[in-house]
């Protein structure tokens, strides 16, 4: 059990590393900064991170708000909780 529950978090640890880095390329992009390759979008990345968590088996402890305008999730502590016992 101890070691699903690593996996489990080393997973979400990983998702939440990359939402934070398209968080960080779309504040840039609002902001003029410019990188390489294509221009993230709000929807482009609510959808390959909504895809990311379903395919980890994590869409009941990492909720991703599809209905906001701008990209954005949460983690369900309580979710995490029950899948941790």
């Amino acid at each position: 059990a101890a070691q699903k529950t690593q996996q489990r978090n080393e997973r979400i640890d990983a998702l939440t590393r990359q939402a934070d880095q398209w968080t960080g390329k779309l504040t840039d992009q609002d902001e003029g900064v410019k990188h390489r390759g294509r221009k993230l979008s709000d929807i482009g990345a609510k959808a390959r991170f909504y895809h990311a968590v379903s395919e980890a088996h994590l869409s009941r402890i990492i909720k991703v708000d599809l209905a906001e305008e701008l990209f954005s999730y949460h983690i369900d502590d309580k979710a995490k909780r029950l899948a941790e016992m």
